[in-house]
């Protein structure tokens, strides 16, 4: 996540507040399933599915180098 996102984060909980998710940490979700899930055509999931672990990939990346 961004340096902005991690203040954020610390901020909030210097307050007392719990997020219910993070601005900097992807969640460990199955994105293959949840794609599976919709009520599209097949070719279409799996249209979504390479565009979506194009993003994932850039994002862990991204995440990676700030690390």
């Amino acid at each position: 996540g961004t340096t902005v996102a991690k203040g954020i984060e610390q901020e909030a909980a210097k307050a007392g507040r719990e997020f219910i998710g993070s601005l900097t940490k992807l969640p460990g979700v199955d994105w293959d399933a949840e794609v599976n899930r919709l009520s599209l055509s097949s070719e279409l999931k799996e249209k979504i599915k390479l565009k979506l672990h194009s993003y994932l990939a850039e994002m862990k990346k991204s995440s990676s180098r700030r690390s």
